[in-house]
């Protein structure tokens, strides 16, 4: 694993072929025939089968890409997928139905509406670390909504791209699906042509890369940036051994590539010896008391230049090792390994660690945790709190903007296929999962359906603006606010209900029903 020659792997696509592969995308979307729900079904549970058939297979790449163990592939990729895909299957028809708009008088004549429409031919640009399910998780939500999709596969991942490009091809219609492989030259050419969105997994840099030239058609862009996840330890957690526990697990899935690994500790000084100690008991239960290259419930570092970064980031650290440490270059070994009382321009606080590294910042308490996520690394991709007092936990959430939040865990709520899933700030922008990965792709379009019975009422808009006109304008737009000047702004229960219209009506019809009884 000491050599990193992925071409003999999975060849580059030819620069020349990417104009013509992506026109090709482009007249299959206009053909019309993805607008059809049924044939984006049909094209989704192509793709299912054929990857259910061969996920084995899939599994394979991925233990020669990254040394993980199946299992864990299983629990990270495999089972998010098939959720992902019965979830989008059960839902897709009610998604794309048209929405009625709840409004006005004035326009509920005109019955508005939205319609979820296709934006068009789309790019995904796909990471490494979770070759499988951050390829094919986009990809269903893309078919989903009616687009044609280019995908470019990382050529850091080779045999998983590979096999999992030769699926895809397999299993969707060639008009409306595009392979594409290599490194730089190949994404810098595919990023020449025009794309209605595309969405990239990947660090800043890139992503900044990426922003710009998407600028060059306007293109709108999903950036998933990951950043330093921070975890929260408060002496008001009452199990300091579960917590170390779950942020350990945290940091060792796919030995710490993960994007919204735990990626350093904050704990108060009541605890930090406490949580020091779990953590050197829970590694020695993770790996039975001796983890090093052979161990197979851990996996590899992907490549040499991480391997080499991570490594270097190390060496410079003025932390203290507690467990860990052990490295072998050959095999691209990193134990996973905890440093304490690191302090906080440490080499491993600059940026993302990405690896099986998790330092323990010097202890200091929640306020002062906070000021330095602010100061140093705000609007992280996830945030962990470990505490047990439900109010702490509300106040920590209220003053860090991050992606996504967990109280006592980690990772999970990336499974959560209904929920939406993303960064804010520098961690990215944009969601997906489930149904907002529909409407990632997809454009709300307004349409209304006028009346002409109603050109009558609609004379006042035309020229010449006599004084009737001026004053039906008055009287019936120009209304005034539904909030007092001072006081509360939001109007008690009595007033909301005075100004519905349902509650005029209502007493018109008993003013009514009583005068026919009197006579």
């Amino acid at each position: 694993m000491s050599t990193f020659d992925w071409e003999s792997i999975v060849p580059a696509t030819p620069l020349d072929q990417i104009p013509g592969d992506i026109q090709r995308l482009r007249k299959g979307f206009r053909s019309g025939k993805t607008l059809d729900l049924n044939y984006r079904l049909d094209q989704i549970r192509n793709l299912h089968y054929v990857l259910r058939d061969n996920v084995e297979a899939i599994k394979d790449a991925v233990y020669k890409d990254l040394g993980r163990p199946k299992h864990e592939t299983d629990l990270c990729e495999v089972g998010f997928l098939w959720g992902e895909f019965n979830n989008v299957v059960a839902n897709l028809k009610k998604w794309a139905a048209d929405e009625d708009v709840k409004t006005n008088l004035q326009y509920s004549i005109s019955s508005p509406k939205i319609r979820k429409r296709p934006l068009g031919n789309v790019l995904i640009i796909s990471p490494w670390n979770y070759p499988f399910m951050l390829t094919v998780s986009p990809l269903i939500g893309a078919l989903a909504a009616g687009n044609t999709v280019a995908v470019k596969f990382s050529e850091m991942a080779p045999h998983t791209s590979k096999i999992v490009g030769d699926l895809c091809t397999k299993a969707l219609d060639p008009d409306v699906f595009q392979a594409i492989q290599g490194g730089v030259p190949v994404v810098t050419k595919t990023l020449e042509q025009k794309f209605d969105k595309i969405m990239y997994t990947g660090n800043h840099t890139v992503g900044k890369i990426i922003a710009t030239a998407a600028n060059k058609y306007l293109t709108p862009v999903i950036l998933e940036l990951g950043g330093k996840s921070p975890v929260f330890v408060t002496k008001n957690c009452k199990n300091i051994k579960l917590a170390a526990k779950r942020a350990l697990w945290g940091k060792v899935v796919n030995a710490g590539q993960t994007c919204v690994a735990p990626d350093y500790v904050i704990v108060e000084p009541e605890v930090e010896q406490e949580f020091i100690d779990a953590c050197k008991y829970w590694i020695n239960e993770f790996y039975s008391g001796k983890i090093d290259q052979y161990n197979p419930d851990f996996a590899k570092i992907a490549t040499p230049n991480h391997w080499n970064r991570l490594t270097s980031m190390l060496s410079k650290s003025k932390g203290e090792i507690i467990t860990g440490g052990n490295t072998d270059e050959k095999t691209r070994f990193i134990a996973p390994t905890v440093v304490a009382k690191v302090p906080d321009n440490d080499s491993l606080m600059e940026d993302e660690i990405f690896g099986p590294l998790l330092p323990i910042l010097t202890a200091r308490s929640v306020e002062e945790g906070i000021k330095y996520v602010h100061e140093n690394h705000d609007t992280p991709l996830a945030m962990y709190v470990f505490t047990d007092k439900a109010s702490e936990g509300d106040y920590i959430q209220s003053q860090i903007n991050s992606g996504g939040l967990i109280f006592n865990d980690t990772l999970i709520h990336v499974g959560c296929v209904q929920a939406p899933f993303g960064g804010v700030g520098m961690s990215g922008y944009g969601a997906y999962h489930g149904e907002d990965s529909f409407l990632a792709f997809t454009h709300r379009q307004t349409y209304l359906n006028q009346p002409k019975l109603l050109e009558p009422l609609q004379d006042v808009r035309y020229a010449p603006y006599t004084k009737t006109k001026r004053s039906m304008v008055k009287n019936l737009l120009l209304v005034g606010p539904i909030f007092p000047r001072t006081g509360s702004v939001y109007p008690n229960v009595l007033i909301r209900i005075f100004r519905k219209i349902w509650f005029w009506v209502l007493i018109v019809a008993i003013g009514a029903a009583g005068a026919k009884a009197l006579l």
